[in-house]
């Protein structure tokens, strides 16, 4: 009996840390995905910045 509550804890305490695993992973893919977003927001405002900066030389 205590033999088998010590695999059913095991087996238990294994589909908890795969699953934790696959939620990190997740995250990880959601939070790389949002840097690489924001880095490229952050491009097409410098983008913008020099555009407008180019315009205000010019004029």
């Amino acid at each position: 009996m205590k033999e088998e509550r010590n695999i059913q804890r095991y087996v238990t305490g294994l589909t908890e840390s795969s699953r934790r695993r696959e939620s990190s992973r997740v995250s990880n893919a959601f939070w790389k995905e949002e840097a690489r977003r924001s880095r490229k927001q952050m491009k097409e405002e410098r983008n913008v910045q020099r555009y407008v900066t180019g315009l205000t030389e010019s004029s």
